[in-house]
Parts: C-alpha cells; structure tokens; sequence
C-alpha cells in the first residue's frame, strides 16, 4: 500500500496502437460538444456543484485547472471529465 500512496497504481493496459492522435481528438471534441451530465445542468443543483468545484480548485487541493471548454482542444494532451450529480435523498 506504500508503493501505491509513494509511487501510484501500476495498470495492465493494452496499448491500442489504432487509437491515433486524430481519433483522440475527435472523441475530445465529442465528449466536449456532448456536455455534462443533465443531472449537472439542472438549475436545482448548479450551486450544489459550483460549490463542490470551487472547493477542489482551492489552492490546497489543485489537482483540476478549471479552463474554458474553447480551449481545451489547444491543450496538448487534454482529457475531459464530465460532471454527474447525484444527490442523496432518504
């Protein structure tokens, strides 16, 4: 458990060698134009989230660079993540 908190996790992944940079940056480009979640888009939950985020890019946790979805596709070696919100409701 050292090694992987020290060094990180060590995957078995194949190398897909048809997976070239163009269809890359195709899938960006589609992930980008496909958006967030509608979960991430309700007016209901927009300050739930906008919340959530803000706290993550603080200045002790900055492990994500809020940018604009314009430029991403500028950024050598960008990935995407979207946003899915669920709430707990008991």
């Amino acid at each position: 458990m050292k090694s992987i908190i020290d060094e990180g996790a060590q995957y078995a992944l194949v190398e897909d060698n048809e997976y070239t940079d163009d269809k890359t940056r195709k899938d960006l480009k589609v992930t980008i134009a496909r958006g967030n979640n509608k979960s991430a888009q309700s007016e209901e939950l927009q300050e739930f989230t906008k919340k959530n985020y803000d706290k993550e890019v603080h200045v002790d946790r900055t492990w994500m660079l809020p940018v604009t979805k314009e430029s991403i596709t500028s950024i050598k070696g960008a990935g995407v993540n979207t946003i899915e919100v669920k709430t707990n409701s008991r």
